[in-house]
């Protein structure tokens, strides 16, 4: 099909003709909608599957292909009026939930490997034991026959490894052997969503053949995939989406190349091609001498200014180690690399980040950026460590600025830089890694797969940020497995085996042909691959539009209002508690007038909710940075107990034994986070025992008795007011302003947020990860002793068994306060409003004379709840992490 001439729909005559040929289809889909929030996702989209045919659905991220295949897995249930059936065994076409499970099969984005699961027990998983089940196998014979199917796509994994340890192009294949291992029935549909992305094309060619003798074994196989020379080289017919519809629909043969991109993008196709050097004899950026690390040996090279230099290699050829290597992310064994004539110190990311020096990973969800940061606080995240306002505040309003900037130069849809990353379409989340590193304005630019996983617009996009990048002077090295992204934007490209430079193929012989020649060694492959490719030589596609920009993902976005954000930000959804608040208020203001309403009641309540607010704001913060901190009740206890006995047994003047007691709650967060870092115990362990040693710690200082005698003075620090309102309101106030501040207005703030979100993408971005965790830590042990010291003042007794009633409502607080205003973060405000609800629930209950346990219970639901709530309300994210390990050992926090 001639480009411009592509007819929607394709010829409808000769495919009534040709179904009548394949009889009844394996799965029809007729008037498919999906509608999320008012906005359709998919709109009206039918299509069929026949035995034998391998079908392809191309869009754009965000055209609906995704929710297609979620809505077949039934992840989501499709809008009134859908309809979706499969053919049984009989050949009747169904549409029961049940026979959609028989008969699709599907191969998800996300793989649906365990990680902490080794290789042949994920493959395991997908069999069917029956009475093996409950007898022991013989793990030999389960690794030799896990080894067996993974190498029938060409990959040397060790098969004992967890998969999270494999790359990406190995988790992959292991999901794609899991998916096809004892596959027989005819009657099936295999449905692959972008399984290639991090597949080099001897790999895809191996998964060819796999899914070619599916469909042959008279199977239906639905293959989505960016990549359209794969599309244009498996599929037997295409269907292209474009904002949730179907906008065309043909077979694979009547499609050129240019057509296919339109019916996708809607624009015709425009070559992009890498710009020379500005300069004969640019200046050297990049030295390289001898490098050796993980599988590099000895490699050496070297990038001038304005130099786009490609790493092409195999899967297990060092390629995709290199770029790690250079900045510092994996560690060196040998070799040199001069940034600009300087040396440049391996394993230290910070100083290359300093030098000038950025790096974007393949695996952009666990390494290249923190999803549950926003795309404005992604954008920031590499320049946090630069000279800015004083105090490391913030300077939001550039970073506003700049993030508007940012988004119309990327062209990122919708325009919403607030809006939290993991909201984002792939190829947008891939503009955002690139482009936050583009904003430092690198002298080296590091790439590995930059477009992996992107449509062809995102792809146009992302080719331009890097000439761009190198016009402007910086030197760039691409690592791809895409040997045609290589030829189009690249002067030269290495090619490596074995963990060394095999080849250098020069800008003149540069071609996607000369590169899978020299990079697997077949010339026959070569030439066919010129041949598919129409000879066009170093030059890719992309729409001429530009910048994706030019075609949106859906309806034009515009800013909310300052109404519309005040109606979100006080919906249900974000601000339950006060809602929930303001319920309670009601009832008990009906059920006990008398005492509830009154100003006595209320003082008593917030004196009573002060200590427990600075608890639930010292857990805010850990748990921000990822850290499970399940000492907080005992470092609390320990803060009451040492100053009471510094004051009583030492007879210390109160200051310097406040004091003494503030250091020592320093002193217990720094061992925490020591045990966290150093000893690399994870935060639920160090925590716990930490508990229990702080407990020992206490009956030892107190044997086990209250210690009396603290002084007037000392009490007069919990009991005098100001303004009617004792010091403990205050200082909670204090506290609670102190730590908004540094999470939402500094820098070190950013930092928690994102090492919570993401520990490697945050160690990656130039953050020191261990830093932030011991000033998490600390932060929480020196709020804890003050609160602890309060404690103390308020009763004026050391009380050695205070410990216990923290825990739970502090907990409780934060979690219920995560799911307020901030979108699932860990936040202050969120949390004091939830203590304010626990505190009116069990204050209104005690008033009502409810029995002495239904207290601890309403702590207890409200925790569970709060948890609930937040799993439901969002994908995961750091709190949801936070959450799964406090699920998983929440029986064990109890005393």
């Amino acid at each position: 099909m001639a480009s411009g001439q592509l007819a929607p729909e394709g010829g409808r005559g000769g495919r009534r003709a040709e179904q009548a040929e394949r009889g009844a289809p394996l799965l029809r889909i007729m008037g498919l909608s999906k509608t999320f929030g008012g906005a359709k996702a998919l709109d009206d989209v039918s299509l069929e599957v026949f035995p034998g045919e391998i079908l392809a659905v191309v869009g754009q991220n965000g055209s609906g292909k995704s929710t297609l295949v979620k809505t077949l897995a039934g992840v989501h249930q499709p809008d009134p009026g859908s309809t979706i059936e499969v053919r049984d065994s009989d050949g009747r076409l169904l549409g029961s939930h049940g026979t959609h499970q028989q008969s699709l099969h599907f191969i998800h984005q996300d793989l649906g490997l365990l990680p902490m699961l080794s290789v042949t027990e994920n493959l395991d998983l997908g069999r069917r034991l029956g009475a093996q089940g409950i007898l022991p196998g013989r793990r030999g014979d389960e690794h030799k026959r896990a080894a067996a199917l993974v190498g029938r796509y060409g990959a040397g994994i060790d098969v004992r490894a967890p998969v999270a340890e494999l790359a990406p192009a190995e988790r992959a294949i292991v999901a794609i052997a899991r998916a096809l291992d004892g596959w027989t029935r005819s009657d099936n549909v295999l449905i692959l969503d972008e399984p290639t992305t991090a597949f080099h094309s001897d790999e895809v060619q191996r998964l060819f053949e796999a899914v070619r003798r599916v469909a042959a074994q008279g199977a239906g196989v639905i293959f989505i995939s960016h990549r359209l020379d794969e599309v244009r080289t498996l599929a037997d017919r295409v269907v292209a989406l474009r904002d949730g519809k179907k906008v065309a629909e043909a077979r694979a043969s009547e499609f050129d190349d240019d057509s296919l991109v339109k019916a996708i993008v809607g624009s015709s196709v425009a070559q992009i091609r890498a710009p020379r050097p500005q300069r004969a004899d640019p200046d050297l950026i990049l030295a390289v001498e001898a490098l050796s690390g993980k599988k590099l040996r000895r490699v050496s090279f070297s990038v001038r200014s304005g130099e786009i230099l490609g790493v092409a290699g195999v899967l297990g050829s060092g390629r995709e180690d290199l770029g790690g290597l250079l900045f510092g992310a994996i560690r060196r064994t040998a070799g040199t690399v001069l940034v600009s004539g300087t040396p440049l110190p391996g394993g230290d990311m910070v100083s290359a980040i300093g030098r000038g020096v950025a790096f974007v990973p393949a695996d952009r969800h666990r390494l290249g950026v923190v999803m549950d940061l926003s795309m404005r606080e992604n954008l920031a995240l590499p320049g946090l460590g630069r000279p800015g306002r004083g105090f490391g505040r913030l300077d939001l309003k550039a970073e506003r600025r700049e993030s508007r900037e940012w988004s119309a130069a990327i062209g990122l849809r919708p325009p919403e830089p607030e809006r939290p990353l993991a909201k984002f379409s792939g190829g947008n989340q891939q503009k955002v890694a690139l482009a936050r590193w583009l904003r430092t304005g690198p002298r080296l630019l590091l790439l590995d797969e930059p477009t992996q996983g992107v449509d062809v617009g995102a792809k146009a996009t992302i080719y331009q940020l890097i000439t761009q990048a190198a016009a402007d002077g910086a030197a760039v090295v691409v690592c791809s497995s895409d040997t045609k992204e290589l030829a189009a934007i690249c002067h030269r490209v290495l090619v490596m085996e074995g963990g060394q430079v095999a080849r250098e193929v020069e800008h003149g012989a540069l071609s996607e042909a000369e590169l899978l020649k020299e990079t697997l060694g077949a010339r026959g492959q070569a030439g066919e691959a010129a041949e598919a490719g129409g000879g066009e030589g170093p030059a890719t596609e992309a729409p001429a539009a530009g910048p994706v920009s030019e075609t949106p993902d859906g309806p034009a976005w515009r800013a909310p209002s300052a109404r519309e954000r005040l109606k979100r930000t006080m919906s249900f959804r974000n601000a339950s508690a006060l809602y929930i608040f303001a319920l309670l208020f009601a009832v008990f203001s009906l059920w006990e007038p008398a005492t509830f309403l009154t100003s006595q009641t209320w003082r008593l309540l917030l004196d009573n909710q002060a200590i427990t607010g600075m608890a639930a704001i010292a857990l805010v913060v850990p748990l921000s940075a990822g850290v499970v901190d399940l000492a907080v009740g005992s470092e609390v206890g320990v803060g009451a107990i040492l100053v009471a006995w510094l004051l009583a047994r030492h007879g210390l003047p109160v200051p310097l034994a406040i004091g003494l007691t503030v250091l020592a709650g320093a002193a217990i967060g720094l061992v925490i986070s020591l045990l966290i870092v150093r000893a690399r115990i994870g935060s639920f362990i160090a925590t716990l025992g930490m508990s229990s040693v702080l407990l020992a710690v206490i009956d030892w200082l107190s044997g086990s008795q209250q210690i009396l005698n603290l002084g007037s003075g000392f009490q007069a620090i919990a009991t005098d007011t100001l303004f009617g309102i004792t010091y403990p309101v205050y200082v909670l106030a204090l506290i609670s302003v102190l730590v908004w501040y540094f999470l939402e207005r500094t820098r070190s703030g950013r930092r928690v947020y994102a090492t919570g979100g993401n520990a490697e993408a945050a160690r990656l971005a130039g953050v020191r990860t261990s830093r932030v965790i011991l000033l998490a830590a600390v932060s929480c042990g020196v709020i804890t002793a003050i609160a602890g010291i309060l404690e103390s003042a308020q009763l004026a007794t050391g009380d050695p068994t205070i410990s216990t009633s923290y825990l739970l409502p502090a907990f409780a607080a934060a979690f219920l306060g995560s799911t307020q205003f901030r979108g699932g973060r860990f936040n202050v405000l969120g949390t004091l409003v939830a203590v304010a609800v626990l505190a009116v629930g069990v204050q209104g209950l005690e008033l009502a004379g409810a029995p002495v346990w239904l207290p601890n219970l309403f702590d207890g639901a409200a925790l569970l709840l709060a948890v609930g709530f937040a799993q439901v309300q969002r994908a995961p994210t750091a709190r949801t992490a936070a959450i799964r390990r406090l699920l998983r050992h929440l029986g064990g926090t109890r005393r």
